[in-house]
């Protein structure tokens, strides 16, 4: 398991230590940055929460893809390239837990409660910007804390699925 040492750097061990990324920073495109992650639907925990210790717990995409305090989340594309589905009516949450990765920043800031309906179709092409329906609050926001990317399904379950996911956000000019 990883942990966060006195300097605020996260140490992996074992296994997760030799993990390969799920994503990261692409070229940028005029002064938008983009984040790219790769989300599995059957590797998505339920619902992340904070428990009464303050810990984050059912959280996914945990290490290593984050996006720094102060950007703007400019939009978000969605592409599925395996459909998705579930044995319910599933839907996802995108957002962010802060760099500490226990204190919520908004589990459902950058996506909030996609149905599965609207990603079962491979090659399906998702936007999303400020004022979409079903964009999250942080989009269209700059980042009050560093985020670092999580995932999770409410209600049920996917049973497959996979999506790539880009965020492009810039540093606002304050000028």
């Amino acid at each position: 398991m990883a942990t966060i040492n006195a300097d605020g750097l996260l140490l992996k061990y074992g296994n997760e230590g030799a993990e390969v990324a799920r994503g990261g920073e692409l070229n940028t495109l005029g002064p938008n940055r983009i984040t790219e992650i790769v989300i599995k639907g059957t590797e998505l925990p339920l619902t992340a929460t904070t428990a009464s210790s303050g810990a984050v717990v059912n959280m996914a995409l945990t290490h290593g893809i984050q996006i720094p305090s102060g950007a703007r989340i400019e939009r978000l594309d969605f592409l599925v390239e395996t459909g998705f589905t579930s044995g319910g009516a599933a839907t996802l949450n995108i957002g962010f837990v802060r760099d500490d990765r226990s204190t919520e920043l908004d589990f459902d800031g950058l996506l909030a409660a996609l149905p599965v309906a609207s990603i079962a179709t491979a090659g399906t092409f998702l936007e999303y910007v400020k004022g979409t329906a079903l964009a999250g609050v942080l989009v269209g926001a700059a980042l009050a804390n560093n985020g670092v990317v999580t995932a999770d399904y409410d209600t049920a379950a996917f049973t497959a699925g996979k999506g790539v996911l880009r965020i492009y956000w810039n540093f606002p000019n304050t000028n």
